[in-house]
């Protein structure tokens, strides 16, 4: 028992002086300019150089940069893409309503709260850069789920929200554009957004695959939804923040928190089976 918890130890460590380390790059670069080793663990990350199309999105008065506070990537990609469409909702607002006591946010929470507020979201996996660079060039932002650190042990804590603004070809090869809630607008390869982008998991488990949610004003433009067997950890994603916000509501005294507690359940056990399905489909369904 000693040698597990001093294992647990040393892995807690090792990713506590990961996000040192990330603290640190993102000081270097604010103080020199200079293109360090990007903090998203995208390791050739550098300065956008796509002219147009690039949308606007993450930019504050003064030059500055939304930046995230807290476990927010999710709501603070959301808010920077409800600004480009002039659209006032601050990461704290949206919080109240989808994120409590600083989880994560659900991908289903997302495409939610874009529809309260008159948006046309809709969510796909097994997408692809030349879906992405079509969209950028209709002027619909797409919010990508990525993993920064997919070898780590505790890779669960390495889940990352950023928001595609930018796409190119070059000699180089292809070039994505992205709007990183750590408050970096940067520029990665293709190559380095489909080792972040591309079977992102959960322990052992494959649960998205190129997902991402596209946002636009405009009806009847996106394409259908498309979960490719990723519906089971969504489902399991919005029960639990449907939980966690329920309680917070009844813990400040607003009795529709109750609702919420009670969609939560039956989302969660249907999402238990619906995953479980999916799993040994993607397991078992190409024999």
């Amino acid at each position: 028992m000693f040698h597990v918890h001093e294992r647990i130890y040393d892995i807690l460590a090792n990713e506590n002086r990961a996000f040192a380390e990330k603290d640190e790059m993102m000081e270097i670069m604010e103080k020199t300019g200079n293109d360090v080793s990007d903090s998203t663990g995208l390791r050739k990350a550098r300065p956008i150089k796509a002219k147009s199309p690039l949308l606007d999105i993450g930019n504050l008065p003064g030059g500055e940069i939304l930046t995230q506070k807290g476990n927010s990537c999710g709501t603070c990609s959301l808010s920077a893409v409800l600004r480009h469409f002039r659209i006032d909702r601050t990461q704290t607002e949206i919080d109240r309503k989808v994120r409590n006591f600083n989880i994560f946010t659900a991908p289903d929470s997302i495409i939610r709260y874009a529809r309260l507020v008159g948006l046309s979201a809709t969510y796909r996996n097994n997408g692809s850069f030349e879906e992405i660079r079509e969209l950028i060039e209709k002027g619909i932002p797409s919010i990508l789920l990525i993993q920064t650190k997919p070898e780590s042990r505790l890779n669960f804590l390495h889940l990352h929200y950023v928001v595609a603004i930018s796409a190119r070809e070059s000699e180089e090869g292809n070039w994505l554009g992205i709007y990183n809630p750590w408050g970096l607008r940067e520029e990665i390869s293709s190559n380095e957004l489909e080792n972040a982008w591309a079977n992102v998991r959960i322990g052992p488990f494959l649960c998205w695959n190129r997902a991402y949610i596209a946002i636009t004003q405009e009806e009847n433009i996106l394409n259908k939804p498309l979960y490719e067997r990723t519906r089971g950890v969504n489902m399991l994603g919005l029960s639990i923040a449907s939980f966690v916000n329920g309680l917070a509501k009844l813990l400040r005294g607003e009795m529709k928190g109750i609702l919420e507690l009670l969609e939560s359940l039956p989302t969660f056990i249907a999402g238990i089976a619906i995953f479980a399905g999916e799993t040994l489909l993607r397991r078992f369904g190409s024999r």
